[in-house]
């Protein structure tokens, strides 16, 4: 944030009596004391500004750091327990905040065999990716369980909670949308969960079949014309890697995208748009060999590597990952990918706030062509107005 204090510089004693007058008043100058050419103030940017800093995370620097968690806090309400054992993810970019991008916070969460946490819920949307172990999820009425390198999405306010299901520690990633709902004045977290649902227990019992929106929501466009529940689609999706990686093999020979490579979304079943009304999920392949061409873009994107290695161009930068590598590319900067093997694929799940800005009318795209030239998308506010 621009703090006023920072921003003013007066040349003269009446300039600063009558800035100390306006602060008394709650205001303050919306312009500067300049000599010479306009200088515009930081909050009137040329060119789109983001304080997020591009950085990586290697997993192999991670894992028994958030390992140690374990013998430090439990699972749980009291007594030296937690509603949730998680490790935050911060950008250096950001001052201390805890946020990975100014969108998004991050955190890698730990659950023990056997342990599970107790229900809560919250308005911020959430996503899973799961690193390690093997473990399940309760989202409103519905259960799945899930595996390594999937995906779980979390919708606004459903109870929930997780579990591990396995012999070995469960590790996965979350992404919520906290720093822009708290900037918003709209996060709201609730852990009450018996006194608000009159429960003898900390969580909640599935009413649906287990793995039940994975085996009819998901399988077919058969809808059930019985009995009076009715899914809500926005609470809970999930993808299995299995399926996906599936799918993004058999379009190894499209075309693909030059600044993508082959790119898919995962969307919400029943309305075909983004998963999240805030967050654009997608998993990615970079065939063998593959180098992408550059671009960028008014969305701040967050990736994970799932399978393979690769490089990452972002700005001056160049970061090399491999699998469960967590990395950020800010807003508006030139970033290209390329795949390290010449004989097998790379894979890669991301998330980013396309869907936010683009119903803004804000989301712009720049990409380089072949030659270098620059082609450019224009504001969607622009191209909205001018069809």
């Amino acid at each position: 944030m621009i703090k006023i204090e920072e921003l003013n510089h007066f040349k003269t004693d009446e300039q600063k009596k009558y800035h100390q007058k306006l602060r008394g008043l709650n205001l303050a100058e919306g312009y500067s004391y300049d000599e010479g050419e306009l200088k515009p103030r930081p909050y009137w940017p040329t060119e789109p500004v983001n304080n997020v800093e591009p950085c990586l995370w290697q997993w192999s620097d991670l894992h028994d750091v958030i390992c140690e968690s374990g013998r430090l806090v439990g699972v749980g309400h009291g007594g030296l327990k937690y509603d949730r054992r998680v490790i935050a993810l911060t950008n250096p970019g950001l001052e201390d905040q805890y946020a990975i991008t100014s969108s998004f916070f991050a955190d890698f969460q730990l659950i023990q065999p056997g342990e599970s946490t107790p229900s809560h819920r919250h308005t911020p949307c959430a996503s899973r990716f799961i690193f390690e172990g093997s473990g399940w999820t309760i989202v409103g009425d519905e259960r799945v369980d899930f595996q390594p390198k999937d995906i779980v999405f979390t919708g606004q306010n459903p109870w929930h909670n997780h579990g591990n299901s396995g012999k070995d520690d469960l590790l996965f990633l979350d992404i919520l949308d906290i720093p822009l709902m708290q900037y918003l004045g709209i996060s709201k977290w609730e852990f009450d969960y018996w006194s608000i649902t009159g429960s003898k227990e900390d969580h909640h019992t599935p009413h649906q079949a287990n793995n039940f929106p994975n085996e009819l929501y998901t399988k077919s466009h058969l809808r059930p014309r019985f009995g009076s529940w009715k899914r809500n689609s926005t609470n809970f999706a999930h993808l299995r890697w299995e399926e996906a990686r599936q799918t993004l093999m058999a379009m190894e020979q499209e075309k693909g995208s030059l600044y993508d490579g082959i790119l898919l979304e995962f969307t919400n079943t029943e309305t075909g748009g983004s998963i999240g009304p805030t967050m654009s999920i997608f998993t990615q392949m970079l065939r063998p060999g593959e180098k992408t061409l550059s671009h960028r873009h008014t969305s701040q994107t967050i990736y994970i590597g799932v399978e393979g290695s690769g490089k990452i161009f972002i700005g001056d930068k160049e970061y090399d990952w491999k699998p469960n590598d967590v990395f950020v590319v800010p807003s508006w900067v030139w970033h290209h990918h390329e795949n390290h093997s010449s004989k097998s694929p790379a894979f890669m799940h991301s998330i980013s706030d396309a869907t936010l800005t683009a119903k803004l009318n804000m989301y712009r795209e720049q990409q380089k062509d072949i030659e270098g030239q620059i082609v450019d998308s224009f504001w969607q506010s622009e191209y909205l107005r001018n069809f």
